[in-house]
């Protein structure tokens, strides 16, 4: 039986390396642009008036409905400027 030796000067050797380096530096250069993940942001954020609660749609926007911005303008209120929501 003949044992066959192979040195990194060989061709095939030579023809190997790019073909193993390409994946490893296409990995690499991917996880570089793309960055650490965020953390998800909370669903509950404070405001001068309070905390909001907000939901997270199917698309990844976050979405706050009913937040309060001012008190609402009805009796004494109506048609004066806007006052500060009540807490």
């Amino acid at each position: 039986m003949h044992a066959t030796r192979y040195s990194l000067n060989d061709r095939n050797d030579n023809a190997m390396l790019p073909r193993m380096i390409r994946p490893i530096a296409s990995a690499a250069l991917l996880l570089i642009l793309t960055g650490p993940v965020p953390a998800p942001a909370p669903n509950r954020v404070s405001t001068t008036a309070g905390s909001v609660e907000g939901a997270v749609e199917t698309d990844g926007l976050r979405v706050f409905k009913g937040v309060p911005f001012a008190a609402p303008p009805v009796g004494k209120l109506r048609w004066q400027p806007p006052q500060p929501p009540a807490k």
